[in-house]
């Protein structure tokens, strides 16, 4: 048998969720445990032990933590406490998780989460995909609010097309290719619809099941794609590209999103 976290024939075993004492942190792991039951994975929750926190009082809110979770019969659950800082230790259960979630407080008072300046560390360098998660969220009842994924002309669309579809057919909602063009733009929302169609064609001969609609959208990329998360269950983004490669808006949207998107954010990591 494999020891806690080791990785099984090469594939991650755990979804990975940030968890420290805020509502945030809870949203998080509700959205971790939800997704190790979908996927079929084990829940790991870890904790940063932080001076003059002790790994008793740690080891304490972990449990409680744990205790206000729904947690599927079938999603082994694992903790993890250390007294690494919160972003080396996702780092470095990083390459056995499917994906990593942390919580994101709401913007009134972002100084006080430790977990809400950690997105944005983790939020251009992670390997897996990253989830955001708003505080308050919970696991909607229905499956009509679309996941929703963010393209622009310079997206590599492979990886994070590959993760939207896979997704939307896991939750069981539509999804819908989002991409925003300039007001000044004469004539190019339609050129942008119909380029958006022939990029998704061959995704849904893959996905028959997966109802996968294109909205394009006029105005400043950043307010509207936060403004769409509104009706989304989940907003996909590619992550920000280095400063040395074309960068397009989704590079800025991700930046932003972290901190203001108003469903689930997940940050697909890139190849580039």
């Amino acid at each position: 048998m494999p020891e806690e976290g080791e990785m099984e024939s090469g594939r991650p075993r755990t979804i990975a969720v940030g968890v420290d004492s805020s509502p945030e942190s809870l949203a998080a792991a509700r959205f971790g445990a939800k997704a190790a039951e979908l996927r079929g994975l084990s829940l790991t929750l870890c904790h940063a032990v932080c001076p003059p926190a002790t790994t008793a009082s740690s080891a304490w809110q972990l449990a409680r933590v744990q205790s206000q979770l729904r947690i599927a019969p079938s999603v082994e659950v694992h903790t993890v406490l250390d007294q690494l800082s919160p972003a080396v230790l996702l780092k470095e259960i990083e390459d056995d998780a499917a994906m990593l979630v942390v919580g994101r407080r709401r913007t009134d008072r972002p100084e006080h989460s430790i977990l809400g300046s950690l997105a944005a560390q983790l939020v251009a360098s992670v390997r897996r995909p990253l989830v955001v998660v708003p505080a308050g969220w919970t696991p909607p009842p229905w499956t009509s609010r679309p996941v929703i994924v963010a393209l622009d002309a310079t997206t590599e669309a492979n990886e994070v097309l590959a993760y939207a579809c896979e997704e939307a057919a896991r939750w069981q909602a539509p999804l819908v290719a989002t991409h925003v063009v300039a007001p000044s733009a004469l004539g190019e929302p339609e050129l942008s619809r119909r380029a958006v169609h022939e990029l998704l064609a061959g995704w849904k001969q893959d996905y028959p099941e997966l109802t996968i609609d294109v909205d394009v959208l006029v105005g400043e990329p950043d307010n509207a794609i936060i403004e769409a998360s509104r009706r989304a269950s989940q907003l996909v983004v590619g992550s920000p590209r280095h400063p040395q490669r074309r960068r397009g808006w989704t590079d800025s949207v991700s930046r932003t999103a972290v901190r203001w998107t108003h469903c689930p954010l997940v940050v697909v990591p890139r190849n580039d």
